[in-house]
């Protein structure tokens, strides 16, 4: 028995070519019989008889194993058994057994790991829901899981998660149904981890490219700020005065109320810039003398944070007549 071959490595549905030397010892000597067999298989898988003819015009005999998908190309010094397309239950001890007329028979052997390629990964959020794309809105200073789980694969993948070409988390493990799950975990969300892209890569070779699966962090953001942008002059009593106050920084887009102290105002109306960060409100104000020393007051309040207002204000003064 000669020398054993490393172990070969093939991917479902793809090919693999097992190598056998068939080349003669010598000049005077031929081959006559060429047996391939899988683990402790009695028959061999797939045979060439070369007992009564030379070996290339010798019969070939896939066994129903290998059928349509094995063929045996005669090359020298080595010739070749191709897979096409491999199967899960073909990896194994392959043994490839040659005689010839004169010489002793050889036997070779080697390994044949077939690698199952991962189905597919999927993400969920903590609610369970299948994230396709975008994760969220979250609010800022929240904690957030993210689920990669990854179906299939033999042997079991490595599943990572990565911001761009750094992984940021290593850690998976199988699951009791055995899928292999990674869970990341982000806190506190800041106001920059807005349309964060990260991606869950799994692989269980270095043949085929990763199974990869890319979303983004939305986010919901408070107003950064907001401040009355029209001249603060003293007003005139029953004299109407115009007003604009702007927010930026919120998302989604920040409702805009006016206060003449503790009364509110109606706006004339409200304009949001096209990527709604910015909210621009305009008031219509006729000040009485009883307005004199009231603050009047612009406050941004984004829905999705009741409790944070952004205010600008000033103190009234009125002009004696």
């Amino acid at each position: 028995m000669n020398g054993d071959y490393p172990p070969y490595i093939a991917i479902v549905g793809g090919s693999v070519q097992l190598p056998c030397n068939v080349t003669p010892p010598s000049d005077e000597d031929s081959v006559v019989l060429i047996l391939w067999y899988r683990d402790d298989t009695s028959n061999p898988i797939y045979s060439i008889d070369a007992r009564i003819t030379s070996l290339s015009k010798a019969k070939h005999f896939p066994s129903d194993i290998l059928a349509d998908r094995g063929t045996f190309n005669i090359t020298y010094p080595l010739s070749y058994l191709r897979i096409n397309p491999v199967r899960e239950d073909d990896g194994g001890e392959y043994r490839c057994r040659v005689d010839f007329k004169k010489a002793r028979t050889v036997n070779r052997i080697f390994k044949l790991n077939v690698i199952v390629p991962v189905v597919q990964i999927v993400v969920f959020d903590d609610y369970g829901n299948n994230i396709k794309d975008i994760a969220g809105p979250y609010n800022e200073g929240s904690s957030v899981n993210l689920t990669c789980e990854a179906e299939g694969g033999s042997p079991s993948p490595s599943v990572h998660w990565f911001q761009g070409s750094a992984v940021i988390d290593d850690t998976f493990f199988i699951s009791p149904k055995g899928t292999t799950v990674n869970t990341l975990s982000l806190s506190p969300l800041k106001r920059d981890d807005l349309m964060m892209v990260l991606s869950c890569k799994a692989s269980n070779n270095n043949i085929t490219a990763p199974v990869s699966h890319t979303i983004a962090i939305d986010m919901n953001l408070k107003p950064r700020e907001v401040r009355i942008i029209t001249p603060m002059n003293k007003l005139s009593s029953g004299v109407q005065i115009e007003f604009v106050c702007q927010s930026t920084g919120s998302k989604p887009p920040a409702n805009i109320k006016w206060y003449i102290g503790k009364n509110e105002l109606d706006n004339l109306g409200e304009s949001v810039s096209e990527d709604g960060s910015v909210t621009t409100s305009f008031l219509s104000f006729v000040p009485s003398i009883e307005d004199n020393g009231k603050r009047l007051s612009c406050i941004a309040i984004n829905s999705k944070y009741p409790d944070a207002r952004v205010e600008d204000g000033f103190i009234v003064q009125i002009k004696c007549e």
